[in-house]
């Protein structure tokens, strides 16, 4: 199974939505899916994908430990969240030219996580989703250590 979290943001994240959709509709996966939208209202075509508004966050952290893959929004929880629990993860930065953000605070994230570990599996695009999935990404391994890569996001909890 494949979770997809899109965070608990105000904001809306379609295009996540729609790379989701698309996934299925060309059959980059067979898997199943499961989408936690938060505050983003999208009615999924696939039978594949089950969406929940929120999950509380023990059901959050047993669908990540349970899930082959996640694919998330760039949040500085959510990486922590699935870094700790050494599963694969693939970020989908939201951009506020979009209207997904108020500012490009996930797209900076990123980038400073890309400078240390050139490798960390991000997709600005749906082509970069799909080609990440084929890889079959594995758990994040940072170029250091693991306890560098969540000082480091704890930092920007805390800034």
């Amino acid at each position: 199974m494949i979770f997809v979290t899109l965070g608990t943001e105000k904001f809306p994240f379609y295009r996540l939505c729609r790379y989701i959709d698309k996934l299925i509709k060309l059959k980059i996966t067979a898997q199943a899916v499961l989408v936690q939208t938060g505050s983003t209202s999208y009615k999924f075509k696939s039978s594949k994908i089950q969406s929940v508004d929120y999950l509380s966050y023990s059901d959050y952290k047993n669908t990540i430990k349970k899930a082959s893959l996640i694919i998330a929004h760039a949040g500085v929880g959510t990486i922590l969240d699935v870094v700790t629990l050494n599963k694969p993860l693939i970020v989908v930065p939201r951009k506020a030219k979009l209207k997904e953000h108020l500012d490009d605070q996930q797209l900076e994230l990123v980038s400073a996580l890309k400078n240390d570990n050139p490798y960390f599996p991000v997709a600005y695009t749906f082509k970069d989703l799909v080609e990440l999935i084929r890889r079959r990404p594995k758990p994040i391994k940072p170029s250091n250590s693991k306890a560098k890569l969540i000082k480091y996001l704890d930092s920007w909890v805390r800034a």
